[in-house]
This record gives C-alpha cells, sequence and structure tokens, in this order.
C-alpha cells in the first residue's frame, strides 16, 4: 500500500471501481462514498459477508445449470462447505473466514482459470485468517476493537483489491423487498433468497440459518450484513424450499471439522491437515486407508459402494493428526526422497503467506540430517543396514522440521478427591421417587416445589457466571490485541484462573442476590437472564454484550427457546377445562405460593390438576436436559443434546499428552443416576485435572458425537462449595455417588 494512502483519497478508488449505487449504500451507508464510511472492522466484515453469500448464491446457480468446475481442493473445500450451509453449518465468522481462505488459495493457485476468478482476486497478499480475531473482537464490543487508522486501511485496502465481486455484482430490488444479484459473466439473474429489505429503514439482512418447526412452518433467521441485527420470519416449508431452491435435507446434519479448530490456541493442526490433504496422491490415500481404516472406521465413512474419492480427506487427516499426532502420521505418509516434504512445506508457506518459510525449514532440516549422519555411518553393520537407519532419520527428522516450523509460525495428575455431583438426570429421579411416595399431594408439591427452587438457583449462577468467564476472556485478547501481541504468549495456566476468578466473581454475586427468592421470583430471575441477552429498541432486535459473550463461550447467544419455556410452565385452556376450583394458577410456579407454602388444599386436592402440576415439573427437567429436543428424547433417552440448558456432570478419564505438546483429553460423560456414560474426546487449549468431575456445555458450533472442540467447562466441586455451602458439598444422595 503506498504510503500517501488514506481514508479520504482511497474512498475515491471505492466510488470509481464500485458501479452499482445499491451495493455501495448496503456496504457503506452512502452511494457516494466518503472516507469516514470506509473506516471501521465493520465495513470489513460486510464485505466480506456479503461475498460470502454472493459466491454462495453463484454457486447454486451454477449448480442447477452444472456449470460447477471443482479442479483444486481449495474448491472442494468451498463446495463442501456451501453443500453443508442450513445443514448443519449456519452461516457465521468461522464459516465465512473458511471459504474466503480456501478460495484465496484457489485463486493463488489456479489463476485465470479458478473456479472463483471474478469472486475473488489475488493482487493484494492480505491473508484472510488475520481478520479473524479482529472482527471476532469487534463483534464482542465496538469500545476494544481495532481503532489505529494505519491498521485499518490496510485491513480494508487489503481486502477491496482482493472481492472483485464487489466490482462486478448488481443488485436488483424484486417483489417483497427481496433482492437478486446479476453477475457480469452471466446474461440472466442469479436467484437471492438471503437478501431482503425491511420497512423504511432499507436494511439489508442474509439468511444465517433455517429451523423446520411444527404444523410445516420454517422458522427463516435473518442477520444483517455487520451482524449486529437478527430478523426472525415464519414461512411454509414448501415455499421457502421451493423459492431458496432447497433440498428438505433428511440425511444427518454435516459439520466442517477443520473450520471449527480455527478457535484453538494449536490451529497449526487444521493448516497441516489441509496441506497434507493437498499434497498426498491417490496411492498415498489408499496406503492410509488400509493401514488406519480398521482402528478408525467411522471417520472414514466408507457405506455400500463408497469409493476413496468420496471419503473427506479434511476431516480424515484432520482426525488423524488429533489421534495419531502429527509426527506419527507424517512419519508413516513422507518419503525419504523428500517429495512430500517439499510439496507440504510449499503448500504450508502460502498458506501462511510467509515467504522463505519453506526454505528456511528445507536448511534447518538438512543441517540435523548432517549432523545425525555421521553418528549412522559409526553404528551401521553394513550398506543395507545403513540405508534403513537412514530412511527412518530422513522421515523422522523431516517431520520435526515442520512441526518446530508451524510451532515458529503460531508462535499434571492429582489425586481424585471423592466428591458427590447430582446430574440433573439425578434429579429427575429424585422427582420420580417423590411422585411414587404415599405422601400426600401437599407433601408432594412441596417438596417439588423445592426440587425447582434447587434448579433454578443452580442455573441461574452458572449462566452469570459463563458471562463472567467470557467477558474476561475477551478482555485479555483485546488488550494483547491492543498492543499488537498475541494472546498465545501469554501463560495458559494464568489465562485460565484469571477467567474462571471472573466466572466464580459473576456467580456469586447472582447467588447472593437470588438465595432467599421462592419459586415465581426465581423464574421471574431466569426470564430477566435470558431477555438480557438480547436488546429490544423500538422493536428491533439486536444481540447484546453479555448475549455475544455467552455465543463465545457455548456457541450459541440463548439459554433456551423462550417460547418453550413459557409454554412448559404454563396450564393452557385444554389442561383446566373441565376443572372446578376456585382459584386456577396461571402456571406451575403458583401452584402454591409464592411467598409462602401454604396455598389452600383445594388444588393439591383435585386429582387432575395435581397430576398436569406433576407432569409439567417433570417435562421442565427434561426440557433442561435436551432444551427443544426434550419431548422425543425424554422417549429416547441416552441422547446427547450439544445445546442443554442445565450442564452435564462429565469426569475427565484419560489424559493423552503425544509427543508434539498438546493434550487430547478423554471424558465420560454421565447421560443417567444408574453410571451410564457416553465417551467423548475433549479438544482444549486448557488443563484440567485426571479423574476430576466437571460441569460441562458443549460448543454446539463445534460438537459432534466424537469430538468436543472447547466447551466450557468448570470444577463440579468448586461450584458446588459456592452453590451450597460448607457441609453440603459433599453430602450423597441416596447413599450414592456420581
Amino acid at each position: 500500500m503506498a504510503k500517501n494512502v488514506t481514508f479520504s483519497s482511497y474512498a475515491k478508488e471505492v466510488n470509481a471501481k464500485i458501479k452499482d449505487p445499491v451495493l455501495k449504500e448496503l456496504l457503506f451507508g452512502m452511494d457516494e462514498v466518503e472516507g469516514s464510511d470506509i473506516k471501521g472492522i465493520g465495513v470489513i466484515y460486510k464485505m466480506m459477508t456479503f461475498t460470502f453469500m454472493f459466491a454462495f448464491a453463484k454457486y447454486k446457480y451454477d449448480r442447477d445449470f452444472k456449470k460447477i468446475r471443482i479442479d483444486t481442493p481449495n474448491a472442494k473445500r468451498v463446495i463442501d462447505a456451501f453443500e453443508c450451509i442450513y445443514n448443519g453449518e449456519d452461516v457465521g465468522l468461522d464459516l465465512i473466514i473458511y471459504v474466503l481462505t480456501e478460495m484465496q488459495l484457489d485463486v493463488i493457485s489456479m489463476g485465470e482459470r479458478s473456479y472463483f476468478k471474478g469472486v475473488f482476486e489475488n493482487r493484494n497478499r492480505l491473508q484472510i485468517p488475520v481478520l479473524r480475531n479482529v472482527i471476532g473482537t469487534w463483534l464482542q464490543s465496538i469500545k476494544r476493537s481495532e481503532q489505529r487508522d494505519e491498521v485499518l486501511l490496510s485491513y480494508f485496502v487489503g481486502l477491496f483489491e482482493n472481492l472483485s465481486a464487489l466490482r462486478n455484482v448488481k443488485l436488483i430490488e424484486g417483489e417483497d423487498g427481496y433482492y437478486s444479484f446479476e453477475f457480469e459473466p452471466y446474461d440472466c439473474v442469479i436467484p437471492s433468497y438471503f437478501l431482503i429489505k425491511k420497512g423504511e429503514h432499507d436494511n439489508f439482512f442474509y439468511l444465517a440459518s433455517y429451523e423446520i418447526s411444527a404444523n410445516h412452518q420454517c422458522r427463516l433467521t435473518y442477520y444483517t450484513f455487520a451482524g449486529t441485527e437478527i430478523l426472525n420470519i415464519d414461512v411454509s416449508v414448501r415455499d421457502f424450499l421451493s423459492n431458496a431452491g432447497m433440498k428438505n435435507h433428511t440425511s444427518a446434519p454435516k459439520s466442517i471439522l477443520a473450520k471449527s479448530l480455527s478457535s484453538l490456541s494449536f490451529k497449526y493442526i487444521k493448516n497441516l491437515s489441509l496441506a497434507v490433504s493437498d499434497t498426498v496422491t491417490k496411492e498415498t490415500r489408499r496406503k492410509i486407508y488400509e493401514h488406519y481404516s480398521m482402528k478408525y472406521s467411522d471417520i472414514f465413512e466408507l457405506g455400500y459402494k463408497k469409493n476413496l474419492n468420496e471419503i473427506n480427506w479434511d476431516n480424515v487427516f484432520t482426525i488423524l493428526m488429533i489421534e495419531e499426532g502429527p509426527s506419527e502420521l507424517l512419519e508413516f505418509l513422507l518419503d525419504s526422497d523428500g517429495f512430500y516434504f517439499e510439496k507440504i512445506l510449499r503448500n504450508l508457506e502460502v498458506r501462511y503467506n510467509k515467504a522463505g518459510f519453506a526454505m528456511d525449514v528445507k536448511e534447518k532440516y538438512e543441517e540435523a540430517q548432517d549432523l545425525e549422519l555421521g553418528m549412522v555411518k559409526k553404528y551401521a553393520t553394513d550398506n543395507m543396514a545403513f540405508i534403513k537407519t537412514l530412511d527412518s532419520i530422513n522421515k523422522t527428522f523431516m517431520a520435526k522440521s515442520i512441526i518446530d516450523g508451524l510451532a515458529i509460525l503460531e508462535s499434571n495428575e492429582k489425586k481424585h478427591d471423592a466428591h458427590f455431583v447430582e446430574s440433573l438426570p439425578m434429579r429427575i429421579k429424585t422427582l420420580d421417587k417423590i411422585i411414587a411416595a404415599s405422601d400426600s399431594a401437599m407433601s408432594k408439591a412441596l417438596k417439588i416445589n423445592k426440587v425447582l427452587e434447587k434448579t433454578f438457583r443452580y442455573i441461574i449462577p452458572f449462566y452469570e457466571g459463563i458471562i463472567g468467564y467470557q467477558m474476561a476472556k475477551d478482555e485479555l485478547r483485546a488488550e494483547f490485541l491492543s498492543k499488537n501481541i498475541s494472546l498465545d504468549l501469554m501463560d495458559k495456566k494464568q489465562q485460565k484462573e484469571i477467567c474462571e476468578n471472573a466466572f466464580f466473581e459473576a456467580a456469586t454475586k447472582s447467588k447472593e442476590a437470588i438465595i432467599r427468592m421462592p419459586l415465581g421470583k426465581l423464574v421471574e430471575a431466569f426470564r430477566e437472564l435470558a431477555q438480557s441477552l438480547f436488546d429490544n429498541k423500538g422493536g428491533r432486535i439486536s444481540i447484546s454484550d453479555r448475549g455475544k459473550a455467552l455465543k463465545n463461550a457455548i456457541g450459541r447467544n440463548y439459554i433456551c427457546s423462550y417460547d418453550t419455556f413459557e409454554g412448559i410452565l404454563k396450564f393452557t385452556k385444554e389442561d383446566v377445562e373441565h376443572i372446578v376450583v376456585d382459584h386456577i394458577p396461571e402456571d406451575i410456579t403458583n401452584f402454591i405460593n409464592n411467598e409462602k407454602h401454604d396455598k389452600p388444599e383445594t388444588l393439591v386436592a383435585n386429582v387432575v390438576l395435581f397430576n398436569k402440576f406433576l407432569l409439567k415439573a417433570k417435562e421442565l427437567l427434561y426440557y433442561f436436559i435436551y432444551n427443544e429436543d426434550y419431548q422425543r428424547e425424554m422417549i429416547l433417552g441416552q441422547q446427547i443434546s450439544y445445546d442443554p440448558v442445565y450442564p452435564y456432570v462429565v469426569r475427565y478419564t484419560v489424559k493423552s499428552e503425544n509427543r508434539d505438546g498438546y493434550n487430547i483429553n478423554n471424558f465420560s460423560v454421565f447421560m443417567t443416576d444408574d453410571n451410564i456414560t457416553s465417551e467423548v474426546k475433549i479438544l482444549s487449549e486448557w488443563d484440567y485435572d485426571i479423574n476430576e468431575k466437571y460441569y460441562c456445555i458443549p460448543n454446539i458450533e463445534c460438537s459432534n458425537k466424537r469430538w468436543w472442540i472447547e466447551p466450557f467447562l468448570i470444577s463440579c466441586k468448586r461450584y458446588d462449595e459456592l452453590i451450597y455451602g460448607d457441609g453440603k458439598k459433599n453430602k450423597k444422595t441416596n447413599g450414592e455417588e456420581k
């Protein structure tokens, strides 16, 4: 970038190159752009989001007319990602970064022959991944985001010069506020169901996700291009699928593992996995399959008549890197003559935009090889032994050189303290025992009220703690970012301690505020907590800073579906239609008095109404385990929900630290009070204590049956000490320990 370039001078470039005034207004708020209009991270995010959605629309059009060309692994990743959108992957920052990065690499590799030519160019070497942290910080808090003019300008210019779609596209307003794209190489209009214009403010939205609900209805969730406002629309499933050209997916939702890994500090695994996937030949893939498919049959996903070309090799190499360790896998597939070694290094050099990386690593490898060669010659008994030993040494040093180079770029077991932890399935079992007991109806109602009070007194401080934890983590990141220093340089143990202290500080404050509240007041406090995650100004809903913090921590900006929660609590007309009592309660929280447990016996004496109360109380606890899937899971059972309201109890069972210096953590998830568990592997940047129990909420955006990447974990013992106080923390229930 020329030294004399300013926002004002570059605004003239923007006006000259973007021909469509509607597009300029969408991105910058003005059809004649000035310097102040192009300044800020929000503008950068708008350009990226728009280009992503435009590329998706182009793909949808080309797929229908069979014009898609897949000439490289990078192009295949983009197309595979587009296939996952709305079927396992919502449109969010990580997905946008992932797709634009692979698109950029495809253009670098293929030039004019790239399928994405006209969408993306290689005019500026700005690497898309560097924008992830700065945009993430801006989404969390505008005040803490990057403010330096020279940095913002370099990001803007670098991105704008690469996004040729901004110069080639026109927006055409259609019916009902929907928009379409017109793209120069095409004579017709590309349908664009994800852009919508609302009311007099002329705000533009893109479809981030959709969910098929009951009664053949579809809930569409739109965001502004800057990701700051939400718009929900309910339409019929048939109308949406036909108008949007969508398929009604019946297969299990897909997810992109490599995308999820980008949020972790050891993200070099992702780049190394993709570099290997780009490099290896068909023969080597078969070698990998023959060696590992029996041990890891699930990751190869080979069904009936499925061939090797249909395997998701990106996921295979990523999981093998984690399971076997990068060194083991590299030593297995590298050849002693260095063919793969050089190709992988060149691929990594492009991915990191680090000129000279391949040469530097190769030189260090050759130095280490020369030193070792002299030792081998001394002790080899014959030529064959020398050749065989040298072959093994070469592969070992190649693998080590690659990993050491990446590490530069990216720059303890304890005794188990027996501690009883009550999981929510155990609390449901307690509820069942209360219901089955021969006590009076009033006695049962009082005991159930106590169970519900205990549950809310646990949940509310827990979520306040998560929000406090994440805000402290975001503050650390912003502080280091402001000094242009990577947070990875700070000691992990120290980072974890700061965040956990913030958790317990926020949770303690919340506990003290609700400690004496009866059930009705606790439910009100829970409602206030859920509503605090969103701002509603003049009917315009946006995510609050607290909601953003929660999303960063567990992948969602909500605790539960508010409407479903209210529906479980309330007695409907059908519930009380044939009941004759002096007073019909509004919901289960005032089935007995909110202030004192002394409501007249008439309510509990009515068998029909009392049974409705029992069912709703149990339904509420199941809802807290499974969230929206609770009705199905009450029947099926033993299913893992990735967005539980009440956290799981997990025990850290196996700690596996490989020779490359990162941990693979095996955890047992307690599914019921009968010691039935489900095993998951958890990938986290923090260290945890072996055999300890933790309260855990998976990160919904990067969890599957096999892997939970960076879930939220907090010590059961410490949290129980806070909630229940001394003397109760190790108390056993029903004579059992969980």
